[in-house]
């Protein structure tokens, strides 16, 4: 493709852009950066615009290199040029920003999808513990709201969905053991295990937020299966790892599940079926389209 819509903001954490799909999420109100090169090899100048100005309009062009103008709601760029504008958000729902030869021929085009801020979608945070395994609660805790603290704004800025905290951290306390026979791994996927933990966890106090995140250990599923974390319904277990890039990811990952998103095949998407250390992460167009439908 010789026409190219890029992440100008590529060093940050992504705001809902998808270059293979050359699609981008904008906020209803508000703005996304936007990139645009042509390589050597176009043969004409060409002018990119907005097919429904009502949706979303560009403003703040500036050429980084070659020669750039405004030609009515668009630019007009010359061969072999790139520039830099910012896309506003109007009324909610699909655009696109069109590429197009000054003899009229179509080059290629940016996906537009205008979203409203969803939420609160409300969390609470669960420390799990066992008659053999009982973690440090107080590290526990601190390692869950720091992770959260980076996993909220994955969401507002990928998807506009705004994630909120709600209630105490509960201490659930499970009176029996949950391991294997060695004791030593959390089979999930049994479901003595998952009625054990949902009636200790009951016991406390009734479920309060739409999804409900566990600290937990060495998570396994009955074939042995080494797995960092699980979803049930909305119930999702992590695996007591430290905060960083794949503890961050890993919550957003389970997220994703318990709002309904399956794996992926992509390894640079949040939602991609096995665990990498392949950073940055992102979600798809058709991740954000489920997680934030019109």
């Amino acid at each position: 493709m010789s026409c190219l819509f890029l992440d100008p903001d590529r060093n940050l954490p992504n705001q809902g852009f998808d270059l293979e799909r050359q699609y981008q999420m904008v906020p209803a109100g508000g703005t996304r950066r936007m990139g645009f090169a042509m390589l050597p090899d176009e043969p004409e100048d060409v002018i990119i615009y907005c097919d429904n100005p009502n949706k979303a309009f560009l403003w703040g062009l500036y050429a980084l290199t070659g020669k750039a103008v405004p030609q009515g709601s668009g630019y007009l760029i010359a061969r072999n040029s790139a520039v830099r504008f910012y896309i506003t958000g109007r009324d909610l729902g699909p655009a696109a920003i069109r590429v197009e030869s000054v003899s009229g021929k179509m080059r290629g085009f940016l996906l537009i999808s205008v979203k409203p801020l969803v939420g609160p979608l409300t969390y609470q945070l669960h420390i799990l513990s066992d008659m053999k395994h009982v973690p440090d609660k107080a590290k526990a805790a601190a390692e869950m709201i720091t992770t959260m603290q980076a996993v909220e704004p994955i969401f507002l800025k990928q998807a506009n969905i705004q994630l909120k905290r709600v209630g105490p951290i509960k201490d659930v306390i499970v009176p029996t053991n949950l391991g294997d026979k060695l004791g030593d791994k959390l089979v999930i996927d049994k479901p003595e295990t998952i009625k054990a933990i949902y009636e200790a966890s009951q016991s406390i106090s009734p479920s309060i937020a739409h999804i409900n995140i566990f600290y937990t250990w060495n998570l396994v599923y009955t074939k042995k299966r080494d797995v960092g974390g699980s979803t049930i319904g909305n119930y999702c277990f992590i695996e007591n790892v430290p905060p960083g890039n794949w503890t961050t990811y890993a919550y957003a990952h389970e997220i994703g599940h318990a709002r309904g998103l399956g794996h992926s095949d992509e390894a640079y998407d949040i939602m991609f079926g096995s665990p990498n250390n392949v950073y940055p992460k992102a979600f798809s167009e058709f991740e954000i389209e489920a997680l934030n439908p019109y």
